[in-house]
C-alpha cells in the first residue's frame, strides 16, 4: 500500500516527474501540505522476472524507463 496526501491524487501533475531530479521541489510540496486527508493506494503486481544482484550495484536502476532497451520489460523467467 502507498499513502499519499489527497492533493497528490487530485493534482498528480505536480509530482509527475523523475522525483530524484527534483527533490527540492518535492520537499517544498510536502512542506506546503496539506498532509491530510490521506489517500490509500492499494497496488499489486505479478512478479515476472527475478535475478540476483550484488549489494550497492548501481546498474540495477541506472536509467529512466524510457531509456530501457526495446523488449526489456518483456523478460520473464
Amino acid at each position: 500500500m502507498i499513502f499519499f496526501p489527497r492533493w497528490v491524487q487530485d493534482d498528480p501533475g505536480a509530482t509527475a516527474c523523475f522525483q530524484n531530479d527534483h527533490l527540492d521541489r518535492m520537499t517544498a510540496l510536502r512542506d506546503t501540505g496539506p498532509t491530510y486527508p490521506v489517500e490509500v493506494v492499494d497496488e499489486t503486481a505479478e512478479i515476472t522476472f527475478v535475478e540476483q544482484r550484488d549489494t550497492d550495484d548501481d546498474t540495477v536502476i541506472d536509467r529512466a524507463p524510457e531509456e530501457l532497451p526495446d523488449g526489456y520489460a518483456d523478460r520473464t523467467r
